[in-house]
């Protein structure tokens, strides 16, 4: 399942497309916050981006909604109203999603907090897995780390987890260095001390390690693709003219087939109709419809951006602070900001699409509540829907009775049942036909 990403104040919900950034300031101008705000907004919109502008990142997004309508599906039609949570995919049950869900866990590597460490040792394991039709052999990239805070050894499975974050914190370092205390993660550092351990001339580029995190996102296994054409390049003694050339190495060496595509951006162009396809099902009620154009827009947009220009990770990450950074005010333009929150409950969001005052990105973020209900991750234990600060911010600025209550926390499903003022979250959950269902912890 997907996990929330966080740095040292901000948080990106990967495949809803929300950003919080843990700050007190206003969102309202991102050209001219605080350096420090700056910092965490530039690397939870690397996230954004990520979902956006990666075949992993989309891929996960398909994988996300497939796994909501099997709960909604096989919950509709059972004859218990009791929804057991977590809802844990059951191959005989709920086919693909159960293979994914086993692929996902193999792609993502390690995702808990491991302290910072010194790589002793990289190797190579190829776990058989069973997807349905076939079984396919995932490799998995292991290291062996010797803990700075104890004398210990640890296993750490260096996978998409480690990438994702690696590439943001690697861009929020050039853009904004030492603005905000490194976060004591592993993560944070792993595919750059990787390329040190293998290949350190290939690291006194640190735009090298990015691309390399880049281009790895556009497979279903970065980490192994990360990996094998990182030795490749040792192997070939490759020396990139430009962090531009490590796009093209990887693309030249990698052979790949996706239902009888074997071209990188024949498979993206691909991945960008579903997931813009599989975020639209969510939207069943015409309150939601100013949403499927707002998708539709932003992920074509991030498509001709890619497809148009491989290495704008790079540029980005080269051209300075927000306020000068001509690629971002380019990425801004032409893709938005999604819905963002602060730390005092305020929202904002901006989009080129027609009418965007009517579109409800809010709806994602509600969608992203129920998926923790369904997964029963630790925070929706705590409080079963996150959204309560925002909800009592907006009834403020719209100069009406604050409508949250003792539900939000702890059975948010139950306002679907209210005769009006039905928050976003119920609004989702009715609109799904769920009205009568109950989540019970099994």
């Amino acid at each position: 399942m997907r996990e929330e990403l966080q740095s040292s104040i901000g948080i990106y919900s990967p495949s809803f497309l929300k950003m919080h950034i843990d700050v007190y300031e206003p969102l309202d101008d991102i050209f001219n916050l605080s350096p420090k705000a700056s910092a965490a907004f530039i690397h939870e919109y690397v996230h954004f981006l990520q979902d956006l502008t990666t075949v992993y990142g989309q891929k996960n997004i398909i994988s996300v909604v497939d796994y909501i309508k099997s709960v909604n599906i096989n919950q509709r039609q059972s004859n218990n109203r009791n929804l057991n949570i977590p809802y844990i995919p059951q191959e005989e049950r709920d086919l693909g999603v159960y293979y994914n869900s086993e692929l996902q866990k193999l792609h993502t590597g390690t995702s808990n907090k491991v302290a910072i460490g010194t790589i002793l040792s990289v190797g190579t394991e190829i776990v058989p897995t069973d997807i349905g039709y076939k079984t396919v052999d995932v490799e998995i990239v292991k290291l062996i780390l010797k803990l700075n805070a104890h004398s210990q050894q640890t296993e750490y499975s260096f996978g998409a987890h480690a990438i994702i974050e690696s590439m943001a914190f690697g861009i929020e370092k050039m853009i904004y260095p030492n603005e905000i205390e490194s976060p004591q993660d592993f993560c944070y550092e792993a595919a750059n001390a990787l390329v040190q351990f293998c290949y350190p001339e290939l690291a006194t580029d640190p735009l090298n390690v990015i691309a390399l995190c880049d281009a790895s996102l556009m497979y279903y296994n970065p980490a192994a693709i990360f990996y094998n054409m990182l030795m490749e390049m040792k192997t070939s003694k490759f020396t990139p003219t430009s962090p531009l050339d490590v796009y093209d190495f990887i693309h030249s060496n990698v052979e790949i087939e996706f239902w009888g595509l074997t071209r990188i951006n024949e498979i993206y162009n691909n991945h960008t109709l579903t997931a813009i396809s599989c975020i639209n099902d969510y939207f069943t009620s015409e309150i939601f419809a100013p949403n499927k154009q707002w998708v539709d827009d932003t992920f074509k947009n991030a498509n001709n951006l890619r497809i148009s220009d491989w290495g704008f990770f790079v540029q980005l990450a080269s051209s300075g602070s927000l306020k000068k950074n001509e690629i971002f005010k380019h990425l801004f333009k032409l893709l938005g900001l999604p819905m963002v929150t602060n730390k005092t409950g305020a929202a904002y969001f901006a989009s080129p699409v027609v009418n965007n005052e009517a579109v409800r990105p809010d709806a994602l973020w509600a969608i992203n509540q129920v998926y923790n209900i369904y997964i029963n991750s630790k925070k929706s234990i705590i409080r079963r829907c996150a959204m309560e600060d925002w909800c009592r911010e907006s009834c403020r600025q719209a100069k009406i009775e604050d409508y949250t209550d003792y539900r939000c926390i702890e059975s948010p499903w139950e306002r679907a049942k209210d005769s009006d003022k039905l928050c976003v979250f119920a609004q989702v959950w009715k609109t799904w036909g769920l009205e009568n269902e109950i989540p019970i912890v099994v």
